[in-house]
């Protein structure tokens, strides 16, 4: 739960006014954008594109709804897709109308005196922290612990955030992601459902050193998109981890063999259904639950334009060819 959902829980009657301290700023999106859940706009278009445009596309829709997030004390120390977006539709509503106060870190606390980094300090009655969770797992034996886990930094050493490479497939960690977008069901069960093929013998790990080599390429990787906190260290864009660990199993949706969805496929989040259309455990009614998922228009827009440039940029070279 974040701090401003905090506030939504308050009476305002007993409760007026809140300061709300931020470390390193927020970007915050609405829960529903042109008429569709935000989550909806992830789509493996827009997730195939490189993360720098990506977050110049989402920083810009954002500023065009709301202004620049520095207006409003906001000040994000990273780009919109460097972390996860904060999610409100009434925060703005209450900045704006001083029921909200943000203010910067908390520099140290004095009694009920709280003063923060930028000189200024106020008197509060309560302080509710929301600085997040620390990754821990009390209940292994350290010698094993030590092999899935840097304790004290939140980083993981397991391999596509299930398995040690020092433990092999008898031991999985189910969870252990956090979505960028949407929620950790879908990725929990593909993750699940991956381990049962191992358990069935249908499936094997790499060896090894290639798990050790492809958990140090994610640490890479991840280190050039995401802002460096221990909060970012296990987060994945749900639709690109599934297509992912389903490919290993056989369960990734493949555009060719379902020409009908493609589109979909490419433009829609598309649902936990996608992964029922091939593979183990195929479902049926899968591609019938897929198109209740729809294209929101600005995606759909979006993509006829590109598609429109690009033949007309093909009929160009054609004339001048001949």
């Amino acid at each position: 739960m974040h701090a401003y959902h905090v506030f939504q829980k308050l009476d305002k009657k007993i409760c007026p006014r809140v300061w709300l301290s931020t470390r390193s700023g927020a970007w915050v999106v609405p829960n529903y954008l042109f008429g569709h859940p935000v989550d909806h706009y992830a789509c493996r278009a827009f997730l195939w594109l490189p993360w720098k445009l990506g977050t110049f596309i989402l920083e810009t829709v954002i500023k065009l709804l709301h202004g620049n997030p520095s207006m409003y004390g906001l000040n994000p120390k990273m780009h919109a897709l460097q972390t996860q977006p904060s999610v409100s539709p009434v925060l703005y509503h209450h900045i704006q109308r001083g029921q909200i106060k943000i203010v910067p870190n908390i520099q140290k606390i004095e009694g009920k005196t709280v003063h923060f980094t930028d000189g200024q300090s106020a008197e509060f009655d309560q302080i509710v922290l929301c600085t997040g969770y620390r990754i821990d797992l009390p209940y292994l034996a350290d010698d094993v612990r030590s092999k899935v886990l840097d304790e004290g930094t939140n980083h993981i050493k397991l391999y596509k955030n299930v398995f040690s490479p020092e433990v092999g497939h008898t031991l999985a960690f189910i969870g252990f992601v956090q979505p960028a977008s949407g929620g950790v069901l879908t990725m929990s069960e593909i993750q699940s459902r991956w381990f049962a093929e191992l358990c069935k013998g249908k499936v094997k790990l790499p060896s090894k050193q290639a798990m050790e080599k492809s958990i140090e390429k994610d640490k890479r990787q991840h280190a050039d998109r995401y802002f460096a906190s221990a909060r970012h260290t296990i987060q994945k864009d749900p639709i690109l981890y599934n297509d992912d660990i389903a490919a290993k199993f056989g369960a990734k949706p493949q555009l060719w063999r379902h020409p009908t969805l493609a589109w979909r496929l490419l433009l829609s989040s598309c649902g936990a259904s996608q992964w029922r259309l091939q593979g183990p455990n195929k479902w049926d009614k899968a591609a019938e639950e897929i198109r209740k998922v729809p294209v929101t228009g600005l995606i759909q827009n979006m993509a006829v334009l590109l598609l429109a440039l690009f033949a007309s940029l093909l009929l160009l070279l054609f004339i001048f060819a001949f």
